[in-house]
């Protein structure tokens, strides 16, 4: 239970697993945290979409050389667990993706996690990239207690109404 910390049922909740696109979770997170006007954009540029593109991962399709507004690039790391999103993301808040996963290493530590590793912001598989369970939740949890975060897992669908009513392609 979230009011209280209390854990219903678990099972292998202390397993490492590979947490894949529930990364983005603390992508929402440090990017929800560390952005003061979420009207600033970024611009996503080849060098950001081109690996990720070829790599495989789930994208939100932004347009190359657009600027993209933050809180865009949040719903799209969000609704479509779009890398591109949350590389453009790393690269505005922290310079790069390795400064950014400083940052999420950093939170995950401050929230007493240990048994938690990041490696990406985009959730791309790699041996050192790890959760477990019980830690995952803690994590959502923290999503939960950040307001504007929770606006963005709130609202999803009235903005993915929105982007579609006004003929805005994402």
């Amino acid at each position: 239970s979230l009011s209280d910390n209390t854990v219903l049922a678990s099972k292998k909740a202390d397993v490492r697993m590979y947490p894949a696109s529930m990364t983005k979770i603390m992508t929402v997170i440090i990017a929800c945290e560390n952005i003061s006007d979420m009207n600033d954009t970024f611009t996503i540029t080849n060098e950001i979409r081109y690996p990720l593109d070829n790599s495989g991962a789930s994208m939100a399709w932004f347009d190359v050389d657009q600027p993209i507004k933050m809180i865009d690039l949040i719903y799209g790391a969000w609704l479509p667990s779009g890398a591109d999103a949350t590389t453009a993301l790393a690269v505005k808040i922290a310079g790069s993706e390795k400064e950014f996963v400083k940052l999420m290493n950093d939170k995950a530590s401050a929230m007493g996690l240990t048994a938690t590793n990041f490696t990406n912001c985009t959730g791309l598989y790699n041996a050192d990239h790890y959760t477990t369970c019980r830690e995952m939740a803690a994590i959502m949890a923290a999503v939960m207690s950040n307001d504007a975060a929770t606006d963005v897992i709130t609202r999803t669908g009235m903005y993915t109404a929105d982007v579609y009513r006004n003929g805005q392609k994402n």
